[in-house]
């Protein structure tokens, strides 16, 4: 016999797996069916039907003609209020998470929890940064390295408008709440055996303000470990910002990153399609050497439900205050909030 607080999770589960399927499978069948109409218009064909790299190539660029007249439109709209020019905490953002790769002539503007890991690898072998010409690039630890290239360096600052009309600049994107669930699973849910420093420096920094913010009741030993967080807690110390831009950059909006609206890019991936796509960008970038396209894996669509799973329970004020801080991510990239929030 179930008792009735079981029933409630039970019912709820399935509902979960049913909008996770729904939602799924109709975002395969449109990028598979882009992909055969690309096929049947003259691309040549891979091995077994697989379309041919001219095919990915022509839907590439067709979502990145539709994508950026969409950030172009959003932002002289009345949807968004991005500025119209960057105070300078707002630049220094900006500017410190645009790496630069003068030997190939591009800009990278990095997102945590978006890939960013992979292509700081790339950059720092396409650079060919004397330390790593040797090494395996999936054995680079590319975080905290102080050989990148960056637009806060005084030297580039000052030649920052010819680099950013001469070279090709790019950025990817993701679904503003699975990159949440991403922060907090990765930050606050998964503890490194080897005590690795980044993640206990994330428990010690964030987690113990989290916990004694938001916790009722903690002991001391909660709160000098500062591990785990739950997700609504950790959801009450994300909206408690009055200004987002003092956010960690794991979790502050994609928009106050990048600025799409102030920068013009050439390019705008996205996580949930970055295979084919960041395959896209090693041929266009002529990168290959440093570089297989196997180096990028499929997304795995276990975090779409495991994002249902983690906004379910939360209030509507707390679903509310998620949506406003995140919505002109949602309306600049083109994702839909509601279809997780429910609000």
């Amino acid at each position: 016999m179930l008792y009735p607080s079981t029933t409630v999770k039970v019912v709820g589960k399935l509902v979960l797996v049913l909008l996770f399927g729904l939602i799924v499978g109709r975002e395969v069948w449109q990028i598979l069916g882009h992909l055969a109409e690309g096929s049947g218009a003259g691309g040549t064909g891979g091995v077994g039907g697989t379309p041919g790299l001219d095919v990915i190539g022509n839907k590439v660029e067709k979502d990145q003609e539709n994508r950026l007249f969409r950030l172009s439109e959003t932002c002289i709209s009345h949807q968004v209020h991005q500025p119209r020019f960057l105070s300078k905490p707002e630049n220094k953002v900006l500017r410190n998470h645009m790496f630069i790769d003068f030997r190939h002539k591009f800009i990278y503007c990095s997102v945590p929890k978006v890939a960013c890991t992979q292509w700081k690898q790339i950059i720092l072998k396409s650079t060919e940064t004397p330390k790593y010409r040797k090494k395996n690039i999936k054995e680079i630890y590319p975080h905290y390295d102080n050989e990148f290239k960056r637009m806060s360096d005084p030297e580039n600052k000052v030649q920052e408008e010819t680099l950013l009309n001469e070279f090709y600049v790019f950025m990817f994107a993701r679904d503003p709440m699975v990159r949440l669930v991403s922060a907090w699973k990765d930050k606050f849910q998964h503890h490194s055996k080897d005590d690795r420093f980044d993640y206990v420096n994330f428990h010690h920094m964030f987690g113990r303000e989290i916990i004694k913010k938001f916790r009722k009741d903690y002991t001391e030993a909660e709160l000098e470990k500062g591990f785990p967080v739950s997700f609504d807690e950790f959801v009450n110390y994300v909206t408690s910002f009055e200004n987002p831009l003092n956010m960690n950059e794991h979790w502050i909006p994609i928009s106050l990153l990048c600025r799409p609206c102030n920068i013009q890019y050439n390019f705008v991936g996205k996580f949930e399609t970055q295979k084919y796509e960041s395959e896209y960008l090693i041929d266009k970038l002529k990168i290959s050497e440093y570089v297989s396209k196997e180096f990028f894996r499929d997304t795995k669509n276990s975090s779409i439900l495991e994002t249902f799973e983690a906004v379910f329970n939360l209030n509507e004020d707390q679903k509310t205050k998620l949506y406003n801080l995140y919505k002109e991510d949602a309306l600049l990239f083109g994702y839909d909030l509601k279809k997780f929030l429910k609000i």
